[in-house]
């Protein structure tokens, strides 16, 4: 995450939440889910991009390509899915509006977004 303005609460679907229990059961009670073998912390926040190079992918898309995608289609399918564009801007950690507005915002869009990455993930498995 670049954004360091506020926390970020990640609401989670049932798939997503069934892939990191087996994640779990594969790492063992460590802290952490996704673990750096060479010094047992948690991976990079250059973990993805590294091995999209070592792969060779570095000039066909990159991870943040990934969150780039996702805005777009998003935005694209709101009457699809429902959620606002706040929603979505939200779901990336981006601020949203001016400092104003910023000032009188006190959510975070969990529940929308809850929706929206349900949403997400049917049209990425072909559900809808």
């Amino acid at each position: 995450m670049k954004a360091t303005h506020s926390d970020f609460r990640l609401p989670l679907t049932d798939t997503l939440i069934a892939i990191l229990e087996s994640f779990k059961r594969l790492s063992g009670d460590k802290e952490f889910v996704f673990i750096s073998s060479k010094t047992n912390k948690p991976i990079s926040e250059n973990f993805l991009s590294d091995k999209y190079k070592k792969i060779g992918y570095k000039d066909i898309h990159s991870p943040h390509g990934w969150r780039s995608s996702f805005r777009t289609i998003a935005a694209e399918c709101i009457e699809e899915h429902k959620c606002g564009i706040e929603a979505i801007e939200s779901q990336l950690h981006h601020k949203i509006g001016n400092k104003v507005t910023q000032a009188y915002l006190r959510t975070d869009f969990l529940e929308h977004r809850r929706l929206l990455l349900q949403w997400w993930e049917d049209k990425l498995l072909g559900k809808i």
